[in-house]
């Protein structure tokens, strides 16, 4: 891996600087106290922007606490999610992971928009999130909001069928130093370093982690006479970094800044395919990968409700993968001699292919929030932003081929009497390469008392075609000459947005204290000119002996989705030891996906209700014990359900941990064992994962 070295001279000095901090300053001297009131549950900001009580909001939102992450025992993001209502999680490797919202996804999940404090982190390439590749650090993550719908009315194209906004902890809510170390199954190792303090005006935080796993073990097939073996190990160092300075009494300024290099293993080491093409074709080599970001802000509190807030921020990935084939013949397991028969002008050899790609972000956005009345709120803003992407094996140019985007956003909030509220929202919003587009939304909400609510809604929604969708040219190349083999994506280029409707009746309330809270809906969605990557042997183009073989894909507009169900989200603290959480969503499913177009042109259509599963459960168990222990149990269970294979499967997790004292330090010691029931595939079936066994021990210093 060519950036390693770069990580041990740049991440080893940071761990002693972490190790020598003083201690940091306890809270109430801190002085951070009341600055952020308006961030503690049950009032959320990722719906409108404003913040609003769960009764008053007008779109389905889950709300994942600190506690409830810990209580998972989690080792990253996505397995969070699983809690969410509606959400499915998948595996199209180890280091890369699929989390959308009603299916629908290949392995970019590209209608999902992943905010990280209100900063998008989407990929402009793919139009996905690589997890793995995010500098965050898990413990820093204070709570998750997950909008569950569209909301492009406050966060612009992309925030097509949901919006997971992950929001990290103030520095003033944490202090102290602290070290996690875990261990697990298929030679998972995890570190954390983290310091935290300040001087009461201004507070930091560092956090560096470093992970690394084997990946999945080789899977045996039925009729398969060799196991599938990925090259899918990954390695990963991450920093972070935060500081909020109080600048007066009326201005807050944030800035956080990250980085993460890695390795990611790709390919195959043996195959199942009778053939062993998978091995022939894509050998296993290793990728690698580094992402930096930086994110500005500013608070400028004008009165008790009115305040100007600006974002800026820029971030910069990369990725570097290049590999060759076997020979022609081997691949084909043919003579050599036959290789110029089947390819004319073609001599026996490798073929090349890479997937290198840089791109660049560049975002700045002003909002104003003001209470005109006391019964009307309003927040507006504009935003503008740059993505670049620089990829001659992915698009064809090593040109780079950029995109701007203009968004002017506003909300309204009427409270018309002590029972109803209406929430009035719009976004224009222009790119370079689409046409201008306007997401509105209108909700009622009609409160039956302080504690139960009803909501009817209505919102559009689009999503904007990704670089690859709108550009994408990916090729083998033959080695001896650079000259094209076998075209393997393609875009005709002029595609358009995709576009939803979204219908809702909710009702929403909290149970006895607003610990206790639900949320169930009624739904319709109404997906239309969706992008789609149809295989079409006529791209295998310019060997017409690949015709029948090797057909590329293609992104195309016009297939179309309806989904209509129901969904319920529940998180009850049965008492002061023990909570319950609870999502489960029900689907049904209409319309057409086009997979295939053969070489007489004739279409196959598959039938789209295989990519939506017909329902999806989630359920945890929250137990404090007393005596510093605490334990929990979850159970996540997904219908039916098409990633790249069918697959429906059960999961079931047990943690347990203790906190204790040793020399005065705080001190944790857990043990969590996932999918303990079976082992499982969900997006490929080659990707089977087995019953684990994860350990930590966390020490704070």
């Amino acid at each position: 891996m060519r950036h390693y070295p770069i990580i041990k001279k740049t991440l080893s000095p940071m761990l002693l600087i972490l190790m020598s901090m003083p201690p940091a300053y306890s809270l109430d001297d801190a002085g951070f106290g009341d600055i952020d009131p308006l961030l503690s549950l049950p009032v959320v900001l990722t719906v409108t922007r404003l913040p609003q009580n769960l009764l008053e909001t007008p779109a389905s939102l889950t709300v994942i606490d600190r506690p409830m992450i810990e209580a998972t025992g989690a080792t990253s993001v996505p397995d969070v999610l699983r809690l969410v209502a509606g959400i499915q999680v998948g595996h199209a490797g180890s280091t890369r992971t699929v989390v959308t919202y009603h299916g629908l996804s290949d392995e970019w999940a590209r209608r999902v928009q992943v905010l990280i404090d209100g900063r998008s982190v989407y990929l402009p390439t793919y139009g996905g999130v690589e997890w793995f590749d995010l500098p965050l650090v898990l413990e820093d993550v204070d709570r998750i909001e997950v909008v569950r719908g569209p909301n492009g009315v406050s966060y612009g194209a992309n925030s097509f069928k949901a919006v997971i906004n992950i929001v990290t902890r103030h520095t003033g809510l944490t202090a102290g130093n602290d070290v996690k170390v875990q261990y697990g199954d298929d030679n998972y190792r995890r570190t954390v370093v983290r310091s935290q303090g300040g001087d009461g005006e201004l507070g930091y935080r560092i956090s560096y982690e470093h992970q690394s796993d084997d990946g999945f073990a080789p899977v045996y097939l039925p009729n398969r006479d060799k196991p599938y073996d990925h090259n899918d190990k990954k390695l990963t160092d991450k920093v972070a970094f935060r500081t909020d300075y109080r600048a007066g009494i009326n201005d807050y300024l944030t800035a956080d800044f990250g980085a993460s290099l890695g390795m990611r293993g790709r390919g195959y080491l043996t195959s199942g395919h009778a053939t062993n093409w998978p091995v022939e074709v894509e050998p296993a080599y290793d990728a690698d990968m580094q992402r930096q970001y930086g994110h500005f802000r500013w608070n400028r509190i004008l009165s008790s409700a009115d305040e100007f807030k600006v974002n800026v921020s820029y971030e910069r990935s990369e990725h570097q993968g290049e590999y060759e084939t076997a020979l022609l013949s081997d691949i084909f397991d043919v003579d050599p001699s036959t290789i110029p028969l089947m390819f004319p002008g073609v001599v026996d050899q490798k073929l090349s292919a890479s997937q290198d790609y840089a791109e660049k972000r560049y975002n700045i956005e002003f909002e104003n929030s003001i209470k005109i009345r006391d019964d009307l709120r309003t927040v507006w803003g504009v935003e503008a932003r740059y993505d670049e992407v620089v990829s001659a094996s992915l698009v064809g140019t090593e040109k780079p081929i950029g995109k701007k985007l203009y968004r002017l956003f506003g909300h309204v909030e009427w409270v018309l009497d002590d029972d109803y509220r209406v929430n009035l929202g719009g976004m224009v919003e222009s790119t370079s390469i689409t046409d201008t587009n306007f997401s509105p939304r209108i909700a009622v909400n009609y409160l039956f008392n302080n504690s139960h609510a009803m909501r009817i809604s209505y919102t559009r929604a689009y999503r904007n075609p990704a670089f690859l969708e709108e550009y994408a040219d990916f090729s083998f190349f033959q080695t001896t000459d650079g000259s094209k083999m076998a075209q393997l994506w393609k875009s005709p280029g002029g595609l358009e947005p995709e576009e939803m409707s979204a219908y809702e009746l909710g009702f929403m309330g909290y149970l006895g204290s607003e610990a206790s809270h639900y949320d169930f809906k009624f739904f319709r969605e109404e997906l239309r000119n969706l992008i789609t990557p149809i295989e079409d042997y006529s791209y295998s183009q310019p060997h017409p002996a690949l015709d029948g073989i090797l057909q590329a894909a293609i992104f195309r507009n016009g297939d179309w989705v309806d989904i209509t169900g129901w969904e319920f989200q529940l998180k009850h603290k049965t008492s002061e030891d023990t909570t319950v959480s609870m999502g489960f969503s029900y689907a049904l499913t209409q319309g057409i996906r086009s997979r295939e177009i053969y070489p007489d042109l004739t279409e196959y259509v598959s039938n789209v209700a295989d990519y939506v599963p017909s329902y999806t459960a989630s359920y945890m168990l929250d137990h404090d014990f007393g005596r510093g222990v605490r334990g929990s149990a979850e159970f996540y269970h997904v219908d039916a359900q098409r990633f790249r294979t069918t697959s429906r499967f059960s999961i079931m997790n047990l943690r347990l941990m203790k906190r204790f004292n040793v020399s005065g330090k705080n001190a944790e010691l857990g043990v969590a064992a996932h999918n303990i029931n079976q082992s499982f595939y969900d997006f490929y079936d080659e990707h089977v994962i087995t019953p684990k066994i994860f350990a930590h021990l966390q020490v704070s210093l």
